[in-house]
């Protein structure tokens, strides 16, 4: 059965660099990105993100994202795989746990959300889970 954890997150820091800049204004980077989680998602997260950013300030972006919190009661950790992009001053992504990346009580988490940026330094998410440990799944089939 899944559980939908909903909150915001704020940004710590952002570490940018260029990897490569053409003169028609593609730019990729890539940053190193730590942020803190409340709601139904408590704890902090390191994110490395792949950019392309367009001349007209779009941006289109992919990343990892271990995730270090207590959801649902269980504590533990996890990788969240982003497909996101960047338009008019706003982020926004789909993302989804990397099958596998769950670790203590989160060992065997599995979903997908999203999140969109406020324009508030703040971004707002939805992540809709089943985070079943084995000590729940003894006896079941």
């Amino acid at each position: 059965m899944s559980t939908v954890a909903q909150g915001s997150f704020t940004i710590g820091s952002w570490e940018e660099d260029t990897v490569d800049e053409r003169a028609d204004g593609l730019r990729l980077s890539k940053a190193s990105v730590t942020q803190t989680y409340t709601g139904g998602i408590e704890g902090s997260s390191q994110v490395e993100f792949l950019m392309l950013h367009a001349a007209d300030k779009s941006a289109r972006f992919l990343g990892f994202e271990t995730v270090r919190a207590t959801i649902g009661g269980k504590q533990g950790s996890f990788v969240l795989q982003h497909d996101g992009k960047f338009s008019i001053g706003i982020a926004s992504s789909e993302f989804t746990v990397v099958s596998g990346s769950g670790r203590g009580g989160l060992m065997n988490i599995s979903g997908s959300g999203s999140f969109t940026s406020t324009g508030e330094g703040a971004s707002k998410y939805r992540f809709e889970y089943n985070a079943d440990s084995s000590e729940d799944q003894v006896g079941t089939a």
